[in-house]
């Protein structure tokens, strides 16, 4: 296929990796989220944490949900609990408020805050680091997929 560049015609190149979409799956090789409600992106992507495409607003896809559950921890545990953080700044940069140029509304955001801390037992301003990925990661599951206890 070709895009039209000025006058004459340029080949479309593929996109750098970092941008590129991640590959569609066959439904023969997926396994389908039964925990999470029907017709939800966690039900049908198999993403149970909500991830996001990098620099995009479409949702990642994974094979099944452990993988889906995998990604979320590794991404918390790497990127927001390295150096230690509190639930509120967590929950702040995963799910950003539209205050934060996020596309949430403010009071959902701190209704997802304290959510995730009763959940974990703890004040939303308390040091959690990277001891605390898989209560943290299974807290966000259920405030994504709407499964709240």
């Amino acid at each position: 296929m070709c895009v039209r560049a000025g006058i004459g015609f340029l080949p479309r190149t593929k996109p750098p990796l970092s941008v590129q979409r991640p590959e569609v799956l066959p439904l023969g090789r997926v396994t389908f989220n039964r925990s999470a409600p029907r017709g939800t992106i966690a039900a049908s992507h198999n993403n149970a944490g909500g991830l996001r495409i990098p620099g995009s607003l479409e949702f990642q896809r994974f094979r099944n949900p452990a993988e889906g559950n995998a990604a979320q921890e590794r991404l918390l545990r790497n990127s927001y609990l390295a150096r230690g953080n509190t639930v509120r700044g967590v929950i702040m940069r995963y799910s950003p408020p539209h205050s934060r140029g996020g596309d949430n509304p403010d009071a959902a955001v701190q209704n997802y805050v304290r959510y995730v801390a009763g959940r974990m037992g703890i004040s939303p301003d308390a040091p959690i680091d990277q001891r605390h990925t898989e209560q943290l990661a299974q807290a966000i599951r259920e405030f994504e997929t709407g499964n709240r206890r």
